[in-house]
């Protein structure tokens, strides 16, 4: 569902493969808990903090993974404050625990990009020390199930998961959404890019067997249509934020040409 890399575009070249690209709509990421538990309105760069393994200081690091690390969600509250100058969120002396989707996980990506690196530059932090997650059982890598997750979120008050917005938005009388950085999580903010957890969704297809594997030409035709893709199309109910009409006539062509 992520875009490829630069890496891996650069793979096919010099294997000989070209490949067509189609974005199908767009999506978010939920920064979640129980509807029980304190409503969070954070900045990514409290995600950032809360994760990573390690966290520059003035002269130092600070280790999340050892007795002097943010344990507490008020403790990573006043280090963001610190580092950003930002009023304090008023965050809970309730331990860090988030679950996090696996390192195979296109979302797991996108959380990489988003709210790690993202967050690293909103704390004013450079190099890459966002990539390494705290290991001390703050985060918790999850399997791609998203409705265990839901039902560990709703056990438990004080925890948090990541995950996509079609499942966030299938399950509202369990869970809740953060505010991110001043903005709710919802189809107008992720349409508009506006929400910082905002994504598109790509699929690619390799253009050498375009009529040649069975059933691929009807495939993406299926997929890249308005029945599908569109704002009608069987698509929405499930969570997808559809593209604009520009954006979407773009696909329609990418298709045709194929």
């Amino acid at each position: 569902s992520r875009a490829m890399k630069s890496s891996e575009a650069k793979l096919c070249a010099n294997a000989g493969v070209e490949f067509q690209e189609f974005i199908v709509g767009n999506d978010g990421i939920a920064f979640s808990n129980s509807l029980s538990g304190q409503s969070f309105k954070i900045s990514i760069a409290h995600i950032a903090a809360a994760l990573a393994a390690t966290l520059p200081q003035q002269n130092s690091n600070l280790a999340n993974e050892t007795a002097n690390g943010l344990k507490t969600w008020d403790q990573v509250d006043s280090y963001v404050a610190k580092l950003t100058g930002q009023a304090l969120a008023g965050l809970p002396n309730i331990p860090v625990s988030i679950m996090v989707p696996p390192p195979t996980s296109g979302t797991r990506d996108a959380m990489g990009e988003l709210f790690m690196k993202n967050g690293w530059k909103k704390l004013g932090l450079k190099g890459d020390g966002y990539k390494k997650l705290r290991e001390d059982g703050a985060a918790i890598e999850v399997g791609e199930n998203d409705s265990l997750i839901i039902e560990k979120l709703a056990a438990d008050q004080n925890m948090f998961g990541i995950f996509g917005y079609s499942f966030f938005d299938q399950n509202r009388d369990k869970v809740q959404a953060s505010v991110l950085d001043g903005v709710d999580l919802n189809f107008e903010n992720i349409a508009s890019y506006k929400y910082p957890g905002a994504r598109p969704l790509f699929f690619y297809v390799k253009k050498a067997h375009v009529g040649v594997i069975p059933g691929m030409k009807e495939f993406i035709n299926e997929f890249v249509s308005e029945k599908a893709m569109g704002l009608d199309g069987y698509l929405f109910p499930a969570g997808l934020v559809p593209l604009s009409e520009d954006d979407f006539a773009k696909q329609v062509s990418a298709r045709n040409s194929l």
